[in-house]
Protein backbone atom coordinates (compact mmCIF):
# COMPACT_ATOMS: atom_id res chain seq x y z
CA UNK A 1 0.00 0.00 0.00
CA UNK A 2 1.38 3.41 -0.99
CA UNK A 3 1.14 6.31 1.44
CA UNK A 4 1.33 10.02 0.71
CA UNK A 5 3.85 12.15 2.57
CA UNK A 6 1.12 13.80 4.66
CA UNK A 7 -0.53 10.48 5.49
CA UNK A 8 2.80 9.01 6.60
CA UNK A 9 3.40 11.88 9.02
CA UNK A 10 -0.19 11.85 10.25
CA UNK A 11 -0.26 8.09 10.88
CA UNK A 12 3.22 8.12 12.43
CA UNK A 13 2.21 10.86 14.85
CA UNK A 14 -0.86 8.88 15.98
CA UNK A 15 1.27 5.85 16.85
CA UNK A 16 3.98 8.01 18.43
CA UNK A 17 1.49 9.91 20.61
CA UNK A 18 -0.05 6.65 21.85
CA UNK A 19 3.40 5.24 22.63
CA UNK A 20 4.53 8.38 24.46
CA UNK A 21 1.30 8.46 26.48
CA UNK A 22 1.88 4.87 27.60
CA UNK A 23 5.53 5.54 28.42
CA UNK A 24 4.55 8.61 30.47
CA UNK A 25 1.94 6.59 32.36
CA UNK A 26 4.45 3.85 33.16
CA UNK A 27 7.31 6.22 33.94
CA UNK A 28 9.77 4.60 31.56
CA UNK A 29 10.12 7.24 28.85
CA UNK A 30 13.93 7.12 28.89
CA UNK A 31 13.90 3.35 28.43
CA UNK A 32 11.48 3.56 25.50
CA UNK A 33 13.45 6.40 23.90
CA UNK A 34 16.63 4.34 24.10
CA UNK A 35 14.98 1.29 22.56
CA UNK A 36 13.50 3.34 19.72
CA UNK A 37 16.97 4.77 19.04
CA UNK A 38 18.23 1.20 18.77
CA UNK A 39 15.36 0.35 16.40
CA UNK A 40 15.99 3.35 14.16
CA UNK A 41 19.65 2.32 14.11
CA UNK A 42 18.66 -1.14 12.89
CA UNK A 43 16.26 0.43 10.39
CA UNK A 44 19.06 2.51 8.89
CA UNK A 45 21.93 0.03 9.03
CA UNK A 46 20.48 -3.46 8.66
CA UNK A 47 18.93 -4.25 5.26
CA UNK A 48 17.48 -7.50 6.63
CA UNK A 49 15.46 -5.65 9.29
CA UNK A 50 14.37 -2.98 6.82
CA UNK A 51 13.26 -5.73 4.45
CA UNK A 52 11.33 -7.50 7.20
CA UNK A 53 9.38 -4.33 7.98
CA UNK A 54 8.79 -3.09 4.43
CA UNK A 55 8.63 -6.07 2.08
CA UNK A 56 5.21 -6.85 0.63
CA UNK A 57 6.46 -10.39 -0.03
CA UNK A 58 6.34 -11.21 3.70
CA UNK A 59 2.85 -11.99 4.95
CA UNK A 60 1.55 -10.65 8.25
CA UNK A 61 1.68 -13.99 10.08
CA UNK A 62 5.30 -14.63 9.12
CA UNK A 63 6.30 -11.07 10.06
CA UNK A 64 4.48 -11.32 13.40
CA UNK A 65 6.30 -14.57 14.22
CA UNK A 66 9.65 -13.02 13.26
CA UNK A 67 9.04 -9.93 15.40
CA UNK A 68 8.17 -12.07 18.42
CA UNK A 69 11.20 -14.30 17.89
CA UNK A 70 13.62 -11.39 17.48
CA UNK A 71 12.33 -8.91 20.05
CA UNK A 72 10.40 -10.76 22.78
CA UNK A 73 12.34 -10.30 26.02
CA UNK A 74 14.75 -7.85 24.34
CA UNK A 75 12.52 -4.76 24.18
CA UNK A 76 9.79 -3.48 26.47
CA UNK A 77 6.38 -5.02 25.85
CA UNK A 78 4.87 -1.72 24.69
CA UNK A 79 7.56 -1.40 21.99
CA UNK A 80 6.95 -4.96 20.83
CA UNK A 81 3.19 -4.41 20.95
CA UNK A 82 3.61 -1.26 18.85
CA UNK A 83 5.31 -3.26 16.11
CA UNK A 84 2.72 -6.04 16.33
CA UNK A 85 -0.19 -3.59 16.07
CA UNK A 86 1.47 -1.88 13.12
CA UNK A 87 1.88 -5.30 11.52
CA UNK A 88 -1.81 -6.11 12.01
CA UNK A 89 -2.71 -2.77 10.37
CA UNK A 90 -0.28 -3.30 7.49
CA UNK A 91 1.84 -0.31 8.49
CA UNK A 92 5.18 -1.71 9.61
CA UNK A 93 6.81 0.27 6.80
CA UNK A 94 6.09 3.39 8.88
CA UNK A 95 8.26 2.31 11.84
CA UNK A 96 11.07 4.72 10.98
CA UNK A 97 8.62 7.64 10.73
CA UNK A 98 6.99 6.61 14.03
CA UNK A 99 10.36 6.64 15.81
CA UNK A 100 11.18 10.09 14.42
CA UNK A 101 7.72 11.38 15.42
CA UNK A 102 8.24 10.03 18.95
CA UNK A 103 11.57 11.83 19.23
CA UNK A 104 10.00 15.12 18.09
CA UNK A 105 7.13 14.79 20.57
CA UNK A 106 9.53 13.97 23.39
CA UNK A 107 11.76 16.90 22.45
CA UNK A 108 8.73 19.19 22.71
CA UNK A 109 7.68 17.67 26.03
CA UNK A 110 11.15 18.22 27.48
CA UNK A 111 11.76 21.67 26.02
CA UNK A 112 14.35 20.49 23.51
CA UNK A 113 14.89 21.58 19.92
CA UNK A 114 16.27 19.18 17.32
CA UNK A 115 18.94 20.86 15.20
CA UNK A 116 20.31 19.28 12.03
CA UNK A 117 23.90 20.31 11.37
CA UNK A 118 25.85 19.37 8.26
CA UNK A 119 29.50 20.39 8.20
CA UNK A 120 32.43 19.85 5.86
CA UNK A 121 34.49 18.58 8.82
CA UNK A 122 33.36 17.19 12.17
CA UNK A 123 32.27 19.78 14.73
CA UNK A 124 34.73 20.44 17.52
CA UNK A 125 33.50 20.80 21.11
CA UNK A 126 34.19 24.54 20.89
CA UNK A 127 32.10 24.97 17.74
CA UNK A 128 29.31 22.82 19.13
CA UNK A 129 29.20 24.98 22.26
CA UNK A 130 29.01 28.19 20.19
CA UNK A 131 26.27 26.75 18.02
CA UNK A 132 24.37 25.52 21.08
CA UNK A 133 24.47 29.00 22.58
CA UNK A 134 23.14 30.54 19.37
CA UNK A 135 20.32 27.98 19.04
CA UNK A 136 19.25 28.58 22.64
CA UNK A 137 19.07 32.30 21.86
CA UNK A 138 17.02 31.71 18.71
CA UNK A 139 14.67 28.97 19.85
CA UNK A 140 14.73 29.42 23.65
CA UNK A 141 15.09 25.63 23.90
CA UNK A 142 17.83 23.14 24.65
CA UNK A 143 19.30 21.96 21.33
CA UNK A 144 19.66 18.30 20.43
CA UNK A 145 22.15 18.04 17.58
CA UNK A 146 21.89 15.63 14.67
CA UNK A 147 25.31 15.93 13.05
CA UNK A 148 26.44 14.84 9.60
CA UNK A 149 29.75 15.36 7.80
CA UNK A 150 29.66 16.17 4.08
CA UNK A 151 32.91 17.51 2.53
CA UNK A 152 30.89 18.96 -0.35
CA UNK A 153 29.03 21.45 1.88
CA UNK A 154 29.46 24.95 0.48
CA UNK A 155 30.50 27.45 3.15
CA UNK A 156 31.48 24.75 5.62
CA UNK A 157 28.21 24.48 7.57
CA UNK A 158 24.46 24.10 7.01
CA UNK A 159 22.08 24.44 9.96
CA UNK A 160 18.39 23.54 10.08
CA UNK A 161 16.49 24.25 13.28
CA UNK A 162 13.51 21.91 13.40
CA UNK A 163 11.46 22.41 10.25
CA UNK A 164 12.21 26.12 10.01
CA UNK A 165 14.23 27.77 7.28
CA UNK A 166 17.06 29.84 8.74
CA UNK A 167 16.48 33.47 7.74
CA UNK A 168 19.11 36.03 6.77
CA UNK A 169 19.56 37.51 10.25
CA UNK A 170 20.27 34.08 11.72
CA UNK A 171 22.66 33.29 8.90
CA UNK A 172 24.56 36.47 9.74
CA UNK A 173 24.81 35.47 13.41
CA UNK A 174 26.07 32.05 12.35
CA UNK A 175 28.77 33.61 10.17
CA UNK A 176 31.33 33.45 12.98
CA UNK A 177 30.71 29.74 13.45
CA UNK A 178 30.90 29.17 9.69
CA UNK A 179 34.15 31.13 9.51
CA UNK A 180 35.65 29.03 12.28
CA UNK A 181 34.69 25.84 10.46
CA UNK A 182 36.30 27.13 7.27
CA UNK A 183 39.50 28.01 9.13
CA UNK A 184 39.55 24.54 10.65
CA UNK A 185 39.16 23.02 7.18
CA UNK A 186 42.07 25.10 5.90
CA UNK A 187 44.26 24.03 8.82
CA UNK A 188 43.30 20.41 8.20
CA UNK A 189 44.25 20.66 4.52
CA UNK A 190 47.48 22.49 5.36
CA UNK A 191 48.50 19.86 7.93
CA UNK A 192 47.68 17.07 5.47
CA UNK A 193 49.83 18.77 2.84
CA UNK A 194 52.72 19.13 5.25
CA UNK A 195 52.52 15.44 6.18
CA UNK A 196 52.46 14.51 2.50
CA UNK A 197 55.56 16.60 1.77
CA UNK A 198 57.40 14.95 4.67
CA UNK A 199 56.43 11.50 3.42
CA UNK A 200 57.82 12.10 -0.06
CA UNK A 201 60.92 14.01 1.07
Amino acid sequence: MAFSHDLIHSAARVYAEALLDLANERGNVDEIEGQLKDLIGLWRSQPAFLGLMTSAAIDDDARRASLRRIFAGRVHEIVLNLMLVMNDKGRTMLLGAVCEAFFRLLDSQRGRQRVYVTTAVALSDELRAKLSQEVRRIAAMQPVFEERVDPAVVGGIVVQIGDRVIDTSIRLRLRQVRSTVRQRMERHLHDAGQRFMKDIA
